[in-house]
């Protein structure tokens, strides 16, 4: 049987989803026995998974929609990349989202969909075919107004808000909103939160991303609790395998070394 299809997404850019969307996958990769992971990138005009977790740009979602297989990441988490280029991005079309969509269910896979901040086509198509989706904000103003104008319009556009959980990322204690505030204005059940964490983005821009997501960080502690405020979709409650240590493959290389070993792969 598949795997619950969740989507990771935010009406507003720059709120982290895409590292969310990948380290949540990474996570579910060892939580996750009774079936394989898969991590797609819906993001057409960023198509950033593939740099971030250090995986070739092919095969991409617009190759898997026409029979090609996944890539797979040393974590063994399968990946479908976003177009390898620029001008591909239209050709991720509503009609091409649902066909992958229907082939990954049809594979049985447990997927995380990192999805355009845009209202696309093939954004709202992935929306209503998941059986859960994370609304994702920072504490700040113009995040919590578009999540809030997103939640007072949702049925107007035909999607299920009672799918829908909130995740608080770059949390911080000091805020000048309290917590119970901040969740009645958006108007969805909380996931969980994930604190800001400074030696993040260094470790990502190091080429280390599943260090990040190891079972003893801040960071995979959070999406432990993210994944665990999922399981009215059917996410498995299976406690969490303890990894201690970096995945080989991503030893430190440097931002600029993690750039070229990149590039160099495609």
């Amino acid at each position: 049987m598949a795997g619950p299809f969740i989507a990771v997404w935010s009406p507003k850019g720059g709120t982290g989803k895409t590292l969310i969307s990948a380290g949540l996958a990474m996570h579910l990769v060892r939580r996750n026995t009774a079936s394989q992971t898969l991590l797609i990138d819906l993001d057409a005009g960023g198509a950033h998974i593939a740099p971030l977790l250090q995986v070739s740009l092919r095969p991409s979602v617009l190759d898997y929609a026409y029979g090609v297989r996944t890539a797979i990441h040393p974590s063994g988490l399968h990946v479908l990349a976003g177009p390898a280029r620029l001008v591909d991005a239209p050709l991720v079309t509503a009609e091409l989202t649902q066909t992958l969509l229907e082939k990954a269910r049809a594979v049985g896979y447990l997927a995380v969909i990192d999805l355009d901040s845009d209202l696309r086509d093939s954004t709202l198509v992935a929306l209503e075919k998941a059986d859960a989706v994370l609304l994702l904000t920072t504490p700040d103003l113009l995040s919590l107004y578009a999540c809030r104008r997103f939640t007072q319009e949702a049925e107007l556009i035909g999607l299920d808000l009672a799918k829908f959980r909130l995740v608080i990322n770059r949390a911080t204690a000091r805020t000048d909103m309290p917590e119970a505030e901040l969740i009645d204005l958006v108007g969805l059940p909380l996931a969980g939160k994930v604190p800001s964490l400074p030696g993040l983005a260094a470790a990502v821009n190091r080429g280390m991303m599943s260090a990040t997501g190891r079972s003893n960080t801040d960071f995979a502690v959070a999406l432990q609790q993210v994944a665990d405020g999922l399981q009215f979709a059917g996410v498995p409650d299976s406690p969490l395998a303890r990894l201690t240590s970096p995945v080989e493959a991503e030893k430190p290389v440097g931002l600029i070394g993690a750039v070229r070993r990149w590039w160099r792969s495609l």
